[in-house]
């Protein structure tokens, strides 16, 4: 800080000079008014003083903006972090409300099936003519199509990624929780009306995130293991192992939402070791 020029202390010190000035030879009549301009001292005096106290302001506005700055950019992540997780969040639970779902409908055409073979076996097997109802309860009694139950495929896989992308302490039982779900439907989707064709396998994309492989390594039962096995190559190898092409995934849920695909492109490249 520059000292204040203008107190009784600089005065002293000013006159002390003149004192000790007029002691060297020649010098007994010099007044320090000749040596200092007094006008000019303080004018320029002032101008240090000013200039000082405004770079000390601009140094504490500085600090203070970088501050500002600092704790808009934290919100700012914090904020991102939040919607992301409550995006992710919401696909998840878009993926377990169409899994149930799909399980609710397998369950109604096992139902219609059983009254089925109920009226057929009252009327004493073939050679009966099949009434209106009999019609109905065929038409409800058929497996879905081939393509639901890849898409229900689908949707369990990018559950699982999910799972792994929001790190959430629960993901092992929630993991188990998916298992039972997916033991049903991939025994229904083994269907003969599909000829063969093992469905799961055709599910491709999403493949699993290393993180999710890793999960499923350290938490699947020997039973959810070798399902797991089961449902084919598009299930336990992640992209870098993945030799043919992934296709593009983009779920559209029974409740019509369908999200847009740069926000889920920006899920699948947020897992830290690699991408989707």
């Amino acid at each position: 800080m520059v000292r204040d020029y203008r107190t009784g202390d600089l005065s002293l010190q000013l006159s002390g000079i003149e004192t000790a000035i007029k002691k060297l030879p020649g010098c007994s009549n010099v007044q320090l008014a000749n040596l200092i301009f007094k006008e000019k001292f303080i004018e320029v005096m002032d101008d240090l003083a000013q200039q000082n106290d405004t770079s000390v302001v601009d140094e504490n506005a500085t600090a203070a903006e970088e501050e500002t700055q600092t704790r808009q950019s934290k919100r700012k992540a914090t904020l991102w972090e939040e919607e992301d997780t409550s995006f992710k969040t919401k696909l998840l639970n878009n993926c377990f409300d169409d899994i149930e779902k799909f399980v609710q409908r397998l369950q109604q055409i096992a139902d219609a099936y059983k009254e089925l073979e109920g009226r057929r076996l009252k009327r004493g097997g073939k050679g009966k003519q099949k009434s209106a109802e009999d019609e109905k309860l065929m038409m409800r009694a058929r497996p879905p199509p081939a393509d639901d139950f890849i898409d229900i495929f689908q949707k369990f896989k990018f559950a699982f990624n999910l799972l792994a992308h929001i790190h959430d302490p629960n993901a092992p039982e929630l993991v188990h929780f998916l298992f039972s779900p997916l033991s049903l439907i991939y025994e229904a989707s083994r269907d003969s009306i599909h000829g063969g064709r093992d469905l799961s396998s055709e599910a491709v994309a999403p493949l699993l995130l290393y993180d999710a492989k890793q999960l499923f390594l350290n938490c699947l039962t020997s039973n959810e293991f070798k399902l797991w096995q089961t449902l084919g190559r598009p299930w336990t190898l992640v992209k870098d192992e993945w030799s043919g092409n992934v296709p593009s995934y983009n779920p559209r849920f029974f409740n019509g939402w369908q999200p847009s695909p740069q926000l889920l492109d920006k899920v699948n490249k947020q897992d830290k070791i690699r991408d989707v």
